[in-house]
């Protein structure tokens, strides 16, 4: 109203979703949320900040739920931006809808599982090279 924004948009700073919750609770121990991303290229047109719904920090993967927000356009355009711009850091970025995760909840666990294990075991495998 008097034109201070707050730091974040969308849903952050509201607490996560349910479906997010759901799909943390699932996951189990090693997986954070609203994990935070600082963003130093101003040319990217990202936030200095960017918050990852659910990551696993060790294999670097990000989990974005995806509301019915991210059907518009800008979004679609936003969270492309968003995801090469995490590539680029290196990370793995898993994308589902919260239909997905409420509906289809062992589906999404299994994309999970076999993206965490052929990352971990890359990680051993290059650990046991050095």
């Amino acid at each position: 109203r008097i034109g201070h924004r707050p730091p974040w948009s969308g849903g952050k700073g509201r607490g996560i979703t349910a479906p997010q919750q759901s799909l943390l609770d699932a996951l189990g121990i090693g997986w954070v949320t609203e994990f935070p991303v600082g963003v130093k290229d101003r040319a990217l047109s990202l936030p200095k900040c960017i918050y990852l719904d659910l990551a696993h920090v060790e294999t670097k993967i990000a989990i974005e739920v995806d509301g019915g927000s991210h059907g518009t356009w800008k979004a679609k355009d936003a969270d492309r931006r968003k995801t090469a711009f995490l590539i680029s850091l290196g990370w793995t970025v898993l994308r589902c809808s919260n239909r997905e995760v409420t509906d289809r909840l062992t589906a999404v666990l299994l994309k999970v599982s076999s993206t965490t294990s052929r990352l971990m075991e890359a990680i051993r495998t290059s650990l046991m090279a050095s």
